[in-house]
């Protein structure tokens, strides 16, 4: 291995030994490789995938009920209440305008995670050649898609902004190693990526803003200030246009303080987590032990290889995993954390490297990389567990051709203080109520939701009513003054194994 620094900075990285064919892949050949691998992998990892019957992940189900309630004529916050960014639904209302939902939903993921590795490559090639770096996607994108912080089996929107926390991860190290600066070009694209963050779920800006708030003070600190200045100029344009763009829909619906108050006030002062730090390190350090060592052995690699001029590096790692830390108690919050893993990666690959293996073994390296990492796949991964499931193992079909049966015209339905596990999707039924399922808001901090639930019971404005046992048993009393149980259905919830459950539910109807 050959250094080559200027101004005491490492730039370039060689190997005098590498394989003559490596010097000249080309990038878009690196992506489709990226694309081969995604898919492959996301194939058997994601519950979204052609290879499951179904995805009963509660996220990704809610936002296609919101998707195909948009189509329909609703208006998110407005007739339909969930808490995520405008984004989300302007994207699932085009998933869902279309074929099958999850299978759309599986193609985003693949062009999401084919462009989060393709970043990465991109990283790894500061710090080792362009064929390791091409070994190393594939271990990367093992541990992404085994990772407990993929818990949903697909679908998080976390999963969706990957390869934006990819490529300002690559910004950041462009910078450092090779001196390129924030250009007005790609400061307005800062801007328009800050703003999909921002309109996404806010909170998936602090990594990108603690980034761009170390370039600022490093740039205010060699007196570049004019030129500071005028890119995060670039940056507020950018960041404002898309910003108004995303409220022309709202404002044509008449919905614009709907999209504040509960998008803004409403996440920010009213959605409430009980914070349990034990809980969050147990998922980071035990749960996700693998990912989270490629994070801290590449961490420890790079303070050790540079010393002082790691402090921007030590910095944003540091800042961002207690950030993180003090978030919620959500696996798929800490998936951002995984964009550091690509350095611990690339050193593993660099220094396994110097171990002088025949050139057949180095050239088949590759092929026998993505073979062992796609086997692992289906032991390690969350919901393989399910590849062997039917439709009919699934209560949602049972429900659905159950109602089918009973024989209403356009009946409704009404998840009552349950999440949204796909009902509405399997039944075909738009929600008719505005807060057709419970997000999370605790009754004292949000009681309108609650009264809207027990409102829709007592005038009993839906044909069928879905309940969970622990809350009929809590509501018992309640609930039997209005409906009665028609049938109940048990399965077994699984997505990983922090989030496994016997799932009881009764299907009611009105007395």
């Amino acid at each position: 291995m050959e250094e080559v620094k200027e101004d005491n900075d490492v730039i370039k990285i060689s190997d005098k030994n590498e394989i003559s064919f490596n010097k000249s892949i080309a990038l878009s050949k690196v992506f489709l490789i990226c694309l081969l691998i995604s898919f492959l992998f996301l194939m058997v990892c994601s519950a979204n995938s052609f290879l499951y019957a179904f995805n009963d992940n509660q996220d990704t189900n809610w936002y296609i009920t919101m998707g195909n309630g948009m189509l329909a004529g609703k208006v998110p916050y407005k007739d339909l209440f969930e808490q995520k960014g405008p984004i989300v639904y302007y994207v699932f209302s085009i998933i869902c305008s279309f074929g099958n939902p999850y299978i759309n939903v599986f193609i985003l993921e693949v062009i999401c995670v084919s462009l989060f590795l393709f970043f990465s490559y991109k990283i790894m090639i500061k710090f080792t050649s362009q064929f390791r770096s091409i070994i190393g996607i594939v271990i990367l994108c093992l541990i992404y898609t085994t990772s407990s912080f993929f818990v949903v089996g697909g679908g998080a929107v976390e999963e969706f902004c990957a390869p934006i926390f990819a490529w300002f991860l690559l910004v950041f190290f462009e910078y450092i190693f090779d001196k390129k600066d924030i250009s007005f070009k790609r400061a307005f694209i800062i801007g328009i990526l800050l703003a999909v963050l921002f309109l996404t779920k806010f909170t998936l800006v602090i990594m990108p803003a603690i980034i761009l708030l170390i370039w600022f003070i490093v740039k205010l600190r060699q007196r570049d200030v004019k030129r500071t200045f005028l890119s995060v100029v670039f940056m507020l344009i950018s960041f404002i246009s898309i910003f108004l763009l995303s409220l022309i829909y709202y404002f044509i619906k008449g919905a614009i303080s709907d999209l504040f108050k509960v998008y803004f006030y409403d996440n920010l002062f009213l959605y409430k987590t009980d914070l349990n730090i034990t809980y969050n390190l147990n998922l980071i350090f035990v749960e996700c032990f693998v990912g989270i060592a490629f994070v801290i052995f590449g961490f420890v690699i790079y303070i050790y290889k540079y010393n002082r001029k790691a402090i921007n590096f030590a910095i944003l790692v540091l800042s961002y995993f207690i950030i993180l830390l003090f978030s919620g108690n959500f696996s798929y919050y800490f998936q951002p954390l995984l964009v550091f893993s690509s350095v611990g990666v690339a050193y593993l690959i660099e220094y396994i490297s110097k171990i002088k293996f025949n050139f057949i073994f180095r050239k088949l390296s590759l092929i026998l990389t993505i073979e062992i990492c796609f086997a692992l796949c289906f032991p390690f991964g969350n919901v393989t567990n399910e590849l062997t499931w039917q439709k009919d193992d699934y209560i949602h079909f049972q429900i659905a051709e159950d109602i089918a049966d009973y024989g209403i015209e356009n009946p409704s339905l009404f998840c009552y203080k349950m999440w949204d596990y796909g009902f509405y999707n399997v039944t075909g039924i738009i929600p008719s109520e505005k807060y057709f399922a419970n997000n999370l808001f605790d009754e004292d901090n949000f009681p309108e939701m609650y009264t809207a639930f027990y409102e829709a019971i007592e005038q009993k404005r839906n044909d069928f009513v879905l309940v969970r046992v622990e809350n009929y048993e809590e509501d018992k009393e309640f609930l039997d003054q209005f409906y009665q149980i028609y049938k109940e259905y048990s399965y077994r919830y699984y997505k990983d194994t922090s989030n496994s459950y016997n799932f009881t539910v009764y299907l009611m109807i009105p007395i």
